[in-house]
């Protein structure tokens, strides 16, 4: 039931935006000389639906499940290095642990973007799945027996991602894994680093911020203006006077030119630095009609979004990306809406668009995008303007990348060099 079309693609009538007709300050002609899928391609997603994880000194154990109630939902977990986490589907049909979910694409026998979800069937898709590490120097992961093992590796933190595929049916899920040290006595080490203009900061394993250098537009997040010489602990505002209250919880953290992204490991992103272009993704000031909305306060703040029609959301996000003057959040793979489960791995972005790098599309021109905003997907809408099932996000100084679940490298903003390998030299919204 899937469309394919080919020729020129003037006026978009090939329905298809891998084919770029020119968008700007451009005459020549966007040609497709084979074949191209009309409108959305699908998208598959395997989600880990439960996690278990084992103290290897005293065997107490704790279970994380992908579950609309519970809030140690599956998404990103961590251990300590005296643990192991695992997730057994050896008896998936049972005690699931596994999921995968499947987007249609545009097609002509089915509901376009009909989204189904069912449990792996172990028994003849159980050997063509393959486990992997992002970085094994932080944690390896083994199968046995349609178990797979997460183990820490030894003396080392900081975070991984465990990616799952099907070879079969080609459905791929992420696990950020975050090491940390433990309670074994041994020194603090930095799990991660970021590096902004004249700043720097660092990621303990103990889930702690530390940030030193330049620090004119509030970057070091210490509620001051104060530079550094030796690392200060990020905070965020206190709620009473005179009380200190450090950000905590914190598994991935990422620098822009003069500002600071930072993720806890619920979910939730913060910020703190310069907002000339609404990199922060809030107000420079209080709002006095709305006591509860965010300001920059020079100290990490949590990010507040809201949907197209302007109701406050609260996506779990999964990974962070800042670029010069723009930042990125990605939610994880897979969202559970009440009790139901809707696609997720969608982008948010804010910030400077002076070259389309926030990706709200070129018709929007090239203004600062100051509050968060859902990342358009470029292809048709027959359900949902937005990208979704995206696996990772990073961010150049002026563009933006991501990768989909099924491998598609997708890019947006500054092209003059052709760094979006689009085989153009244009930039995209």
């Amino acid at each position: 039931g899937a469309v394919f079309a080919w020729g020129s693609n003037e006026n978009y009538k090939l329905g298809s935006a891998t084919v770029y007709e020119d968008t700007v300050a451009s005459t020549g002609t966007r040609l497709a000389a084979v074949p191209v899928q009309v409108g959305d391609m699908e998208a598959k997603t395997l989600a880990i639906y439960k996690v278990t994880v084992t103290n290897k000194k005293d065997n107490t154990t704790r279970s994380y499940t992908f579950d609309a109630s519970n809030p140690d939902a599956v998404a990103q977990i961590s251990i300590t290095a005296d643990e192991v986490a695992t997730v057994d589907y050896s008896n998936n049909a049972v005690n699931t642990a596994l999921v995968e979910t499947y987007l249609s694409g545009f097609n002509l026998m089915i509901n376009s973007r009909t989204l189904a979800v069912r449990t792996v069937d172990i028994e003849k898709n159980g050997k063509n799945l393959q486990w992997t590490s992002a970085d094994s120097t932080v944690a390896t992961v083994a199968v046995e027996n349609n178990i797979a093992t997460i183990t820490p590796a030894e003396g080392t933190y900081g975070t991984t991602l465990i990616r799952v595929t099907n070879h079969v049916s080609g459905h791929t899920g992420t696990l950020s894994v975050t090491v940390t040290q433990g309670t074994t006595g041994a020194a603090t080490m930095a799990s991660s680093v970021a590096v902004g203009r004249n700043f720097s900061a660092a990621l303990r394993s103990d889930g702690t911020v530390w940030a030193w250098g330049l620090n004119n537009k509030g970057q070091l997040g210490d509620g001051t203006t104060v530079t550094r010489t030796v690392p200060t602990q990020v905070q965020i505002a206190p709620t009473e006077p005179g009380k200190i209250q450090y950000l905590t919880d914190i598994v991935s953290i990422a620098a822009g030119e003069e500002h600071l992204v930072m993720l806890s490991r619920d979910g939730v992103v913060y910020t703190t630095g310069d907002n000339t272009y609404g990199q922060l993704g809030y107000a420079n000031t209080a709002d006095e009609t709305d006591t509860t909305a965010p300001y920059k306060t020079n100290y990490a703040v949590a990010v507040r979004f809201r949907d197209e029609n302007g109701e406050i959301v609260t996506p779990f996000f999964s990974a962070i990306a800042a670029g010069s003057y723009h930042t990125m959040a990605l939610t994880r793979g897979t969202e559970i809406v009440g009790q139901e489960y809707a696609n997720g791995g969608s982008v948010w972005a804010w910030g400077r668009n002076d070259f389309f790098q926030v990706g709200v599309g070129t018709s929007e021109g090239t203004g600062n995008v100051t509050l968060p905003t859902q990342v358009l997907k470029g292809q048709s809408a027959s359900d949902t303007d937005y990208l979704s099932s995206v696996a990772a996000i990073t961010a150049g100084q002026y563009n933006s990348f991501a990768i989909r679940t099924d491998g598609m490298v997708l890019a947006w903003g500054l092209n003059e060099n052709g760094q979006l390998g689009d085989g153009s030299k244009e930039n995209r919204g």
